[in-house]
């Protein structure tokens, strides 16, 4: 995991797209690109505020974005299809 950044838009884009990941989440799916974006930028501003800290979480076996973490509560994180699952 990494703080996130501006240019982690692009590469969540094909994860959001998975609609399982949606199915069960309280929260609105991202899945719109200009949403990814505005999801993106507000994560960033609450972290600037001091209110949150979120993270994407790299998938260790190819160095590429795999989902993302809101903020250090529990449930708000969403993985691609190929790690969820994973140790």
């Amino acid at each position: 995991m990494r703080p996130i950044k501006a240019s982690d838009a692009v590469a969540l884009w094909p994860v959001a797209q998975d609609e399982e990941i949606w199915r069960y989440f309280r929260a609105r799916s991202v899945a719109a690109t200009e949403k990814l974006h505005h999801w993106v930028e507000e994560a960033i501003a609450a972290c600037q505020a001091g209110i949150d800290y979120p993270f994407v979480t790299i998938d260790r076996a190819n160095g590429c974005v795999a989902g993302a973490t809101p903020s250090l509560e529990i449930g708000g994180t969403w993985l691609g299809r190929d790690i969820r699952g994973t140790v």
